[in-house]
C-alpha cells in the first residue's frame, strides 16, 4: 500500500469536495429560490468522474478489490507457478477490458463533442468522456505495472 497521493488520489478527493460543497449549497440555498440550476447536472457528472477516478486511484494503490473466494480454494491445489500464471491471467483480463473501455470512451468523446449540457452552459459531453479515458488510461498503467510485476516476480518458494 503506498501512503503518498498520486494524481487520481487528488483528483478523486477534490471531486469529493466540490461535490459537497455545491450540494450542501443547494439544500441551503433551495429554501430561499437561491439554489443552482445546474447543481443536479453538476452532480451527476462528478459522481461519474470520482467513480472512475477512485478506481484508478484503487488501483495505482494496488487495493482494487477482487473476488478471491475461488483463489483461496483453489490456492492449496496450484503449484506456485499456476498461482502466478492465474494472478497474470486476471491483470490481462482486466486490462482487455480497460482497453476496449478507453476506446469506447474516446469514441464517445469524438461523437458527443458538438453537443453541450443542458444547465452547464459551455460544457461539452465530450469532457466527461474524456475525464473517464484519463482515469482508465491511469488503471491502464497501474495495472501493466502490476503485471510486469507479477511476471518478474521469482516463484514461491525459490531462493533467488
Amino acid at each position: 500500500m503506498r501512503s503518498r497521493l498520486g494524481l487520481p488520489e487528488v483528483v478523486s478527493i477534490g471531486l469529493v469536495a466540490v461535490l459537497f460543497a455545491v450540494l450542501l449549497a443547494q439544500v441551503v440555498l433551495r429554501p430561499f429560490g437561491l439554489g443552482f440550476v445546474w447543481a443536479e447536472e453538476f452532480a451527476a457528472f462528478a459522481f461519474i468522474a470520482l467513480v472512475f477516478f477512485s478506481m484508478a486511484a484503487a488501483h495505482h494503490r494496488g487495493e482494487h478489490m477482487s473476488v478471491e473466494a475461488f483463489q483461496e480454494w483453489a490456492a492449496p491445489r496450484l503449484s506456485p507457478r499456476t498461482r502466478r500464471v492465474w494472478r497474470a491471467g486476471l491483470l490481462v483480463v482486466e486490462l482487455l477490458f480497460l482497453v476496449l473501455l478507453s476506446i469506447g470512451l474516446g469514441q464517445m468523446a469524438v461523437q458527443t463533442w458538438g453537443s453541450f449540457a443542458g444547465s452547464l452552459s459551455g460544457f461539452r459531453y465530450g469532457w466527461l468522456y474524456l475525464g473517464v479515458l484519463a482515469a482508465a488510461a491511469i488503471s491502464v498503467v497501474a495495472l501493466a505495472t502490476q503485471l510486469v510485476a507479477e511476471i518478474r516476480r521469482a516463484p514461491e518458494g525459490s531462493y533467488s
